[in-house]
């Protein structure tokens, strides 16, 4: 007997054979070796069922694992779209999501390094503001202190003042006392009364000098100016010392207003020189 073997494999799992008999020989009829006839015995052999039926199972393992191919083959197929409306395009979208909040992330980060940065410097500033409100009361009170010696100058300058304007009355009332005299006096002069009136002038010019020194304190240099442009006018320049006197009065005339200091200085020595004999004319 032979036998055709066919092998059918669809996938590597399964292989099925199929053995099909080509013929059954029947023996032969032996002849025994005396020649004496025999019962000649024939012994068919029985096609193995178990060998079917394991190649129908295969065979269906065949059936079922290409269904179960397909099947999946289909499922992907079908799922694909699926697939990629419930899973692809969901996750690019939240890709982009998170690519987006990463930058707002970023940003925001920026923006709160930036927030730190202006919270320091107030810190900063906040401290510099403490430290000058923590020396505030001590500026008050020197303020304060300052603020009362100021009112104690200014009550010390007011009578001051006071005594100036005092003594400036007092000034102009002699020197109105002296042109009477002297207007009583020139009356006098031809009866030997000249050196009288010299003397009368002398202290005429020497009140106008006070008078303007005392305006020079006020800095009220108009009328400083004006009682040593008075002055100027008695003043002899006949004689040396006159000359020199009338020399200061001349440069304290001119440096009002714009020098009184030099000024000042000068009505100080024109007032020394007064001292000296024939500096005033009597006339």
């Amino acid at each position: 007997m032979t036998a055709n073997t066919v092998d059918l494999s669809p996938d590597d799992n399964s292989v099925v054979t199929l053995e099909v008999a080509d013929e059954v020989v029947a023996p032969e009829k032996v002849k025994s070796p005396k020649g004496n006839s025999a019962k000649t015995s024939s012994a068919p052999v029985p096609a193995p069922k178990r060998g079917f039926f394991r190649r129908l199972w295969k065979a269906v393992k065949v059936l079922l694992g290409l269904a179960l191919v397909a099947l999946v083959a289909g499922a992907i197929y079908l799922g694909i779209p699926e697939l990629n409306d419930r899973v692809l395009n969901p996750l690019s979208d939240n890709t982009a999501r998170l690519s987006s909040v990463t930058e707002e992330v970023a940003a925001s980060e920026a923006s709160i390094a930036e927030l730190d940065t202006a919270i320091a410097g107030l810190d900063a500033r906040v401290a510099e503001l403490a430290a000058a409100e923590a020396v505030v009361p001590d500026r008050l009170l020197s303020l304060e202190n300052g603020l009362a010696d100021v009112v104690e100058t200014q009550a010390q300058f007011d009578d001051r003042m006071a005594s100036i304007e005092s003594a400036i009355a007092g000034h102009t009332r002699q020197i109105d006392t002296l042109d009477e005299l002297q207007a009583t006096l020139s009356a006098d002069v031809a009866a030997g009364s000249a050196e009288l009136a010299t003397q009368v002038t002398t202290l005429q010019v020497m009140e106008l000098l006070s008078r303007a020194r005392l305006f020079l304190y006020q800095a009220n240099y108009g009328l400083a100016e004006q009682d040593v442009v008075a002055a100027r006018a008695l003043i002899d320049t006949d004689t040396a010392a006159g000359e020199e006197v009338a020399l200061r009065l001349d440069r304290v005339i001119d440096g009002l207003p714009e020098r009184p200091v030099t000024a000042a200085d000068d009505l100080d020595i024109a007032w020394q020189l007064l001292l000296s004999p024939s500096v005033v004319s009597g006339e």
